[in-house]
């Protein structure tokens, strides 16, 4: 195996559409690594409808899952005499359905070129695991392939040109303890669907800030959700109530940040004072006390036991 990336003495030869492929990848990578492209779902489906020679399923999406150009760690997971220059993983999902089938691809050269193969990790008859090719792409497969990695770049691009208009989503304290957040924090929690323009953290911050409960765990934002909502429907309710309708879980993230840059145009200022919880309205509850309020088989059967003693625990909550 070569180092990785394009090997120049590789790609004396015309284009070819495995070597635009290899191209889209790249550009793909060049967004920001891997971190920046993994797991968005993208309404493109050309591959998965040249693979199976049929109409994809509505809401079908695809997805990078990884992409990564090989290093000699990864010698064990390449067919021995192939030159792998890039390895990918796709995702094709159908959300009606919950459905969500995977593909791994090499883009390796061969005795005629570069090509792209479809790989299954597979146990070997010694116990030990391996790849096995399940097939080459052919020339309209690595077509479709192209126009769906140039669909998610795209993608990706319209993303972070929302963001860039959108602008700053969040301010820090001032020293009277005032603090504004963005509209669409607000609408999160006053809608109960996640549309904040910074996804879960957006929320858990605003929680946290409104109630001073600070490290809140996934449980906590969704009670604290329920303190924080008539304070936040009193202040907030007639400003924004009239955004629901525009608004959906269903949407992307590239169609949730244009809906979100169309009412701040109507705002005019996206940013928002947001007040805090009167002091006794935020009840702070430890895992333990919510086992026991919530499942309290579950909370006998796990914290019911003192584990260096044997003895059952008289209540669970911190031991002396």
């Amino acid at each position: 195996m070569t180092a990785p990336g394009i090997n120049p003495e590789h790609t004396k030869q015309p284009d070819t559409p495995e070597l635009e492929c290899l191209r889209a990848v790249e550009a793909l990578l060049d967004l920001g690594g891997e971190e920046v492209i993994a797991r968005r779902e993208v309404e493109t489906v050309a591959l998965w409808e040249s693979l199976i020679r049929d109409k994809a399923p509505p809401d079908m999406t695809t997805s990078v899952e990884w992409a990564s150009r090989p290093t000699p760690d990864d010698a064990d997971f390449m067919p021995q005499g192939e030159d792998v220059v890039m390895s990918t993983g796709l995702s094709f999902t159908h959300s009606d359905h919950k459905v969500k089938i995977g593909i791994d691809l090499d883009f390796s050269i061969t005795e005629d070129g570069l090509g792209i193969f479809e790989k299954r990790i597979e146990q070997q008859p010694d116990g030990t695991t391996g790849p096995k090719f399940i097939r080459r792409l052919n020339e309209s497969q690595v077509r479709a392939l192209t126009v769906d990695l140039v669909n998610i770049r795209q993608y990706l691009n319209d993303v972070d040109l929302e963001r860039l208009i959108l602008g700053p989503l969040s301010e820090p304290e001032q020293p009277d303890g005032a603090r504004r957040f963005h509209f669409s924090d607000i609408l999160d929690i006053l809608l109960g669907m996640r549309v904040s323009a910074r996804g879960v953290d957006g929320a858990r911050d605003l929680l946290e800030y409104m109630t001073g409960d600070d490290g809140m765990d996934s449980v906590g934002t969704i009670d604290s959700a329920q303190e924080c909502r008539p304070l936040l429907e009193q202040v907030y309710g007639d400003t924004l109530g009239g955004f629901a309708d525009r608004l959906s879980e269903d949407l992307n993230e590239r169609d949730l940040l244009r809906v979100l840059n169309e009412l701040s145009g109507r705002l005019g200022d996206p940013m928002l004072a947001v007040p805090k919880l009167p002091p006794g309205q935020h009840a702070k509850i430890d895992l333990g006390t919510r086992l026991e309020l919530d499942f309290p088989d579950v909370a006998k059967r796990v914290l019911g036991i003192d584990p260096a003693t044997g003895e059952d625990r008289k209540g669970i909550g911190p031991q002396a």
